[in-house]
Formats: C-alpha cells, sequence, structure tokens
C-alpha cells in the first residue's frame, strides 16, 4: 500500500485531498493518508517557500518521492504541479511519480535492516532512482592482440 503525507496544507485543503483520494475504490484499496512522515512513501508538499522545499529534503529519506505544489521546483528536478491546482492535478502529480518509480525494482522493505556496518559508500541519494547499469564489456580474446 502506498502512503500520502501531505506537508504545509491547511485543514480544508488536507480534508479536501484524502476525500479525493479515498473516492475512487481503486485508489483506496492502493493509497492511504499517514500522519507520519516515516511511514510515506509519497510526501506531497506545499511549497510556498524555498525554505520549506529545503526542510522537506532534509527530513525526507532516501526512499521517498516528493512533489512539489507551487510556482517553482526550486532546482529539486521533484515533480511540480503548478497552481492553479486542482485534485487532477494533484494526482496527476502523483501518478507521474509513481509511474517513473514502477520503471525500477522496489527496494526490499528488509534491506535497511540487514545492511552492516558503513554504508556512506552506497550509491543512494535523495529520491534518486538509479538506472540499470550498461552492459559489461566483452572479455577479452584468448592469446596475444593480432595485427
Amino acid at each position: 500500500m502506498n502512503s500520502l503525507y501531505l506537508v504545509g496544507f491547511n485543514a480544508k485543503a488536507s480534508a479536501a485531498v484524502a476525500n479525493h483520494l479515498l473516492a475512487d475504490k481503486h485508489r483506496a484499496a492502493a493509497w492511504e493518508m499517514t500522519t507520519d512522515l516515516e511511514r510515506a512513501n509519497v510526501v506531497l508538499i506545499n511549497a510556498t517557500n524555498r525554505g520549506v522545499v529545503d526542510e522537506c529534503a532534509r527530513l525526507a529519506a532516501p526512499w521517498q518521492d516528493l512533489v512539489i505544489v507551487g510556482e517553482s521546483d526550486f532546482g529539486t528536478g521533484w515533480p511540480l504541479v503548478t497552481r492553479p491546482v486542482t485534485l487532477t492535478s494533484i494526482f496527476d502529480g502523483i501518478q507521474s511519480v509513481m509511474a517513473r518509480k514502477s520503471q525500477f525494482d522496489p527496494i526490499p522493505s528488509d534491506w535497511a535492516a540487514n545492511l552492516e556496518g558503513d554504508t556512506s559508500h552506497l550509491p543512494l541519494t535523495r529520491n534518486t532512482r538509479h538506472a540499470p547499469l550498461p552492459p559489461a564489456p566483452a572479455p577479452a580474446p584468448d592469446g596475444p592482440p593480432e595485427n
């Protein structure tokens, strides 16, 4: 199940997003609203200024996707839903994140728990999905090169 966390939305806007999310039985079966940032896999940010975006970037986990509602993505490259906002445009932004995410293998939920020692060398950065590695080079032929 996917979890959506809202940042910077007033109670009326939050209720409208939740009602729209849960009104469709297919979406309701796949999504839930959460008030716990650590449980959310998608964070929807009402970005009124750069400080809000910077704070969310600092708090978000590497595996979370962030979608910005505002006038600018402030150079983050995160999906942007521009104003004026409709519930449909918000869910189009969320769907774009989920479509992009489905192109990659999911990280198993117990993956981080199984790591031991220093993990700082791992190539994980905030909201970055890594493309598959290029194919390995062909093995060198046996013997000296021919001239």
